[in-house]
């Protein structure tokens, strides 16, 4: 799943192995099918769970256990969520439908890091809602740029996005709604000038 797992150590391997044990899983118990199929360098897709936007971390203790390794750092949550979030961006520049999965699983982990910093995490959903975009999940993508929003009520980029899912999704009087809220912060915005005059001629 990951591209640089084959580089892992023998004792990266074992840490891996020993995180899993924490959070209770028993690698190459009885179930040792299913529990291979559940590892990140053996699993042959990304779960839903994940591509929703959450990592359910008692039920992928080895998926979870391998993103720990790569940016855990406990005490340095702001830091840890940059790098999911650059981690993120480069998976999503690659243009594909596993790159924007691995994006949303990197930028959901950035979101869970919990930081203080507002404008990073209105990034981090800012860009999930990219990447729910590019692969269609319009809705998500929505509630995504919502939140964004919440956190920085003028982020243009949300804004934005935001009115292109939701004209993706054939909703006129809310893509009217969300082109009024970015024009209220640049009047001279010409994407949505145009975005909200094709919507607002639905109405004519």
């Amino acid at each position: 799943m990951f591209d640089d797992c084959d580089d892992l150590s023998h004792d990266e391997c074992m840490q891996l192995i020993e995180k899993a044990k924490e959070m209770g899983l028993k690698p190459f118990g009885e179930d040792w099918r299913k529990e291979m199929d559940m590892h990140p360098l053996f699993m042959d897709k990304i779960p839903q769970e994940v591509i929703d936007g959450e990592i359910d971390r008692k039920k992928w203790p080895m998926l979870a256990a391998h993103l720990d390794m790569m940016y855990g750092d406990d005490e340095d949550l702001e830091g840890n969520a940059q790098s999911y979030k650059e981690d993120g961006n480069t998976e999503y520049k690659k243009g594909t439908p596993e790159g924007f999965h691995k994006a949303i699983i990197s930028y959901s982990e950035g979101l869970a890091q919990n930081s203080s910093n507002t404008l990073l995490n209105a990034q981090l959903y800012c860009n999930r809602a990219a990447a729910q975009f590019s692969i269609g999940n319009f809705r998500r993508a929505t509630h995504d740029s919502e939140k964004a929003l919440e956190l920085e009520p003028t982020y243009m980029k949300a804004i934005s996005r935001g009115a292109l899912a939701q004209n993706k999704l054939g909703n006129r009087s809310s893509v009217i709604e969300w082109c009024d809220k970015g024009l209220a912060i640049d009047k001279q915005n010409k994407d949505l000038i145009n975005m909200k005059l094709k919507a607002a001629q639905v109405f004519l």
